[in-house]
């Protein structure tokens, strides 16, 4: 008994001087969620130590009963994920039964404000088309498409005038693929825009148009009603005008009606002089106050009809009118003064009917037919000999078909068709003279995966408008290569002709003045050009930037050719020569100020340079015009916090070349002031024309052997302009219909 009890005694002992005093931690979340994995550092009487917490959130350290004399413990964490924790525990609290509970709140990011930015894509390219949206941030609810067109990247507009970047062309412009007015523009709001198609190169451009926007509406709703009405007056300058617009539509029927009539007076000086270089040669000079009193007016009936989801068709008609009254006190250096007046009708007439039939979701069926008249005509109070008449009828059918093919291992879009059209031309010496033109045409678009595609046009024309029938091949090619966040480069080669209309076929003379009379010549040719084009495309978080390079070389030129030495007073029409034409330009579009400022600038340079057929070198006077030249366009809007938009369109053209002269202009000015009222019924606007420059001026210096002509043109443009729109109903979306027929290989006085 006695020996065992001394071992027990040796043991407990020795247990008490090597005792153990251990502290647990319980850690967890402030959603009450044990933390693994958390490091705890802890200073008790100097001695440091570190644990991490296990699976369940507990972590425990251990100290020896000897080093157990101080009163308290500093407990240190810190974590990715969770606020630091400093704390000191007092010694009282250590007990080998006891948990210390500690809770970790969440790491939160203070910040004052969080501003979330993304940048939507603003195109979608390929080698056929580019596609775009209408973004209505710093637009009005009743901004119409004529002014939303300006702020479409690549589509630079001017005064209702329409152009793509890098092209001195204006561009066609259709509303779900039928040819559209400034009017029909009008009558659109832009937020009932779906999309907008922009192509480049299509098979019906000619010198005078390039390239096509195409506006496709939004889905349809059934049935509605909805109308406009409205009337604008001048404040400076007489004018006043109205345009109503009426739509209609049902299950099966859309019926659109327009009307436009506007009538103004205009003021014009023009004086023109003659310096001879040769000994013995009085200067001469002649100077024209004109009065003009215009009127426009136009009327437009389309009517499309579904009466099943494959077929459809289109109708329509149109009138447009500009009959003018003029009157001109001419002083001349050599015929004294003269007092003359007379009326010019311009009229033009057309109707169409389109359908398309769908045979199913690979192949479709268009046919088309279209008519147009029109028709200029002088008529002189008292000079009946000068009297000039020129008119034409145009007839024209195609038929072509759509088909998603399957072709050297890929699919490609492809339409095939063919067109024939008979024109008959009048005139009063000459009568009536028709000829045709026949064309055969195939289109085909392909993609080579995500990046790279293409655009090819084949097309071939043949006519009998001169004695001799005359075979055209016209080829285009687009190629498009997609290069993602870096942007997207294109080019393009095409092939153009544009025959003469009836203004430069009609052998009657055309009395412009004492010194200029213009005479037709049946004998023209088609005039031709090859289009050479690269671009490069890249959207910059809001703002979109294109810039392009072009080559274009246009032979068999149709112009004015001066073919009287003695007097330098008779020009006539012909195929005179050639022009080389290279530009660089440069598009950025971008939105400011929280995106209610839309702003869009174009800036062009250029070389132009002029060449006369050896033929004709000895036998006119024309000395062809060459030189460096520039253009900028400006537009922007801004939409204020209380619902006024502020437009302001610019257009700087200083000095433009023509063959036989150089053109210099002031720059033009547009600003406009619109506010909607009454739930987006009504609409004000209050305009500004050339309000920097009171007279809008130009003058033409021409270049001739042995003389200098110089013509300076001043035009009261400077007016204040009020307008109001009521619109009535609810407006809805119409269906898309069969685009319609386009014939521009020719370029007629209206146009």
């Amino acid at each position: 008994m006695d020996g065992g009890g001394g071992i027990f005694a040796l043991i407990t002992f020795c247990t008490s001087a090597n005792a153990q005093t251990r502290v647990a931690f319980h850690v967890t979340s402030q959603q009450g969620v044990p933390l693994q994995g958390i490091t705890l550092r802890t200073n008790h009487c100097g001695v440091t130590q570190g644990v991490r917490t296990d699976a369940k959130g507990m972590a425990v350290i251990s100290y020896s009963a000897k080093d157990a004399t101080c009163e308290s413990m500093a407990v240190r964490i810190r974590s990715k994920f969770y606020e630091s924790l400093d704390t000191i525990l007092p010694i009282k609290t250590f007990d080998t039964d006891s948990i210390i509970q500690l809770t970790l709140r969440d790491k939160v990011q203070k910040v004052k404000e969080v501003e979330v930015i993304a940048y939507r894509p603003i195109a979608k390219n390929d080698a056929e088309k580019s596609v775009y949206t209408i973004d209505m941030r710093g637009l009005l609810k009743t901004t119409r498409a004529s002014k939303a067109l300006a702020f479409v990247p690549g589509v630079v507009a001017f005064n209702d005038n329409f152009s793509l970047a890098g092209k001195s062309q204006q561009t066609r412009i259709k509303i779900n693929g039928i040819n559209a007015s400034t009017d029909e523009l009008k009558a659109l709001y832009a937020q009932d825009i779906e999309k907008i198609e922009v192509r480049e190169i299509t098979k019906d451009d000619n010198e005078r148009y390039a390239g096509e926007i195409n506006i496709i509406k939004k889905r349809h709703e059934q049935p509605k009603i909805y109308g406009s009405i409205s009337a604008t007056g001048g404040m400076i300058r007489s004018l006043w005008g109205t345009f109503d617009h009426f739509s209609f539509q049902n299950k099966h029927w859309d019926i659109n009606a327009s009307i436009t009539y506007n009538q103004h007076n205009q003021h014009s000086y023009t004086d023109v002089l003659r310096v001879s270089t040769l000994p013995h040669y009085q200067p001469q000079e002649m100077n024209i106050l004109r009065d003009i009193h215009i009127k426009q007016q136009s009327e437009r009936l389309a009517l499309s009809w579904y009466p099943t989801k494959k077929f459809t068709m289109s109708f329509g008609g149109y009138h447009t009118g500009y009959p003018t009254k003029s009157s001109e006190l001419i002083n001349d250096t050599g015929s004294g003064r003269t007092q003359r007046d007379y009326k010019e009708t311009l009229e033009a007439y057309g109707s169409y009917a389109n359908s398309s039939y769908a045979i199913n979701d690979r192949n479709k069926i268009n046919i088309k037919g279209n008519f147009y008249y029109y028709r200029d005509k002088y008529i002189y109070d008292h000079l009946s000999d000068y009297d000039y008449k020129a008119a034409m009828r145009e007839y024209t059918g195609e038929a072509n078909i759509e088909s998603r093919l399957k072709l050297w291992g890929g699919l490609h879009d492809v339409t095939f068709g063919l067109r024939n059209t008979y024109r008959q031309n009048m005139s009063y010496s000459n009568g009536r003279r028709s000829y045709s033109v026949q064309q055969v045409y195939l289109t085909d678009y392909h993609s080579y995966g995500k990046a790279l595609s293409s655009y090819l046009i084949l097309k071939g024309e043949s006519d009998n408008q001169t004695d001799k029938r005359a075979f055209y091949f016209q080829p285009s090619l687009r190629l498009n290569y997609n290069m993602g966040k870096k942007g997207t480069m294109s080019a393009s080669y095409q092939r153009k002709t544009t025959r003469p209309s009836i203004d430069y076929l009609n052998t009657d003379s055309l009395f412009q003045n004492v010194y200029n009379t213009v005479v037709g010549n049946k004998a023209l040719r088609a005039q031709a050009s090859d289009n050479v084009s690269v671009s490069y495309r890249k959207q910059i978080k809001k703002a979109y930037l294109i810039t392009t390079a072009n080559y274009i070389h246009t032979s068999n030129i149709i112009d004015q050719i001066f073919i009287t030495p003695e007097n330098y007073d008779v020009s006539t029409y012909e195929n005179i020569g050639k022009c080389d034409e290279v530009s660089l330009s440069t598009y950025l579009m971008d939105r400011l100020c929280k995106n209610r400022m839309n702003i869009s600038v174009s800036l062009k340079g250029f070389y132009k340079r002029y060449a006369i057929k050896p033929e004709f070198e000895k036998n006119t006077l024309i000395i062809p015009s060459k030189g460096w030249g520039y253009s900028a366009t400006v537009n922007a809007s801004y939409l204020s916090t209380k619902g006024w938009m502020y437009s302001m369109s610019a257009n700087l053209a200083p000095k433009t070349y023509s063959l036989s002269y150089t053109q210099v202009q002031n720059p033009k000015l547009f600003v406009s002031v619109t506010k909607s009222a009454c739930n987006d019924q009504l609409n004000f606007r209050l305009s500004f024309t050339n309000s920097l420059v009171y007279f809008y001026t130009s003058h033409n210096s021409y270049h001739f052997r042995d003389m200098y002509q110089r013509t300076f043109q001043k035009s009261y443009a400077n007016n204040i302009t009020f307008s109001v729109t009521w619109n009535w109903g609810k407006r809805f979306q119409e269906r898309k219909s069969v685009s319609g027929i386009v014939n521009d290989d020719i370029v007629t006085k209206q146009q």
